[in-house]
């Protein structure tokens, strides 16, 4: 079986404030804080699948029952 890629993964945050792991559904939610304005998600491995905003400022997460 082929190895893991472990190099680094370049994301495009300019702060950051708080991570989430919905490790159910395989995506990580990175917060920018106060001075940012959408949530970045990427899946487990690095890559950038999305994001949610315009957020005015997100800084507290958390994950509900159903993720």
């Amino acid at each position: 079986s082929a190895a893991a890629d472990t190099s680094p993964m370049p994301l495009t945050l300019t702060s950051f404030a708080r991570i989430v792991v919905d490790q159910a559904h395989g995506h990580l939610f990175l917060s920018p804080g106060r001075l940012g304005s959408a949530v970045t998600v990427t899946d487990l491995a690095g890559p950038e699948v999305g994001r949610s905003g315009p957020i005015a400022g997100p800084t507290g997460m958390a994950l509900g029952r159903y993720g």
